[in-house]
């Protein structure tokens, strides 16, 4: 995640704050060891951006749930580990390895493939789908 995309997250939730007047949130950063025990249970190494973002913000709403070890309290406590888990234990066809990160609105997981290209898996359609080619792109366009 380059500094312009963190500035903008950082700036997003400054913004946030301010309109409904006061720290909405507690962050929770993650420390490098952290993630890297997070690697070896998902078998796969996460985005660079996408640590970036965790060891600057932890797990937290911006724009999107983005899930991390720990989260903010505008999300539920379950960490992105235990989202892979779950969706690949129910059976959804998503590819090993992969991070989930993030849940649509529609109850879809939202993850990285192993190089690190952010799908959505639509079970209406039953199929996965391109949302952007990494992390940082995903985030300017929620952004924006």
């Amino acid at each position: 995640m380059g500094m312009t995309v963190v500035d903008d997250v950082r700036r997003f939730l400054a913004d946030f704050d301010a309109r409904v007047g006061g720290p909405a949130r507690v962050l929770w950063p993650h420390t490098a060891c952290e993630l890297d025990a997070a690697e070896a249970a998902l078998g796969m190494r996460l985005p660079l951006s996408y640590r970036r973002f965790l060891g600057e913000f932890g797990g937290c709403w911006a724009g999107l749930d983005v899930y991390g070890l720990r989260n903010d309290d505008l999300l539920q406590s379950t960490s992105m580990v235990e989202l892979t888990r779950e969706f690949l234990d129910d059976g959804w066809p998503l590819p090993r390895p992969c991070c989930v990160f993030s849940i649509d609105g529609a109850g879809n997981p939202i993850y990285f493939d192993a190089v690190g290209q952010v799908c959505l898996f639509d079970h209406d359609l039953g199929q996965a789908s391109l949302l952007a080619p990494d992390f940082d792109a995903l985030m300017r366009d929620v952004l924006t």
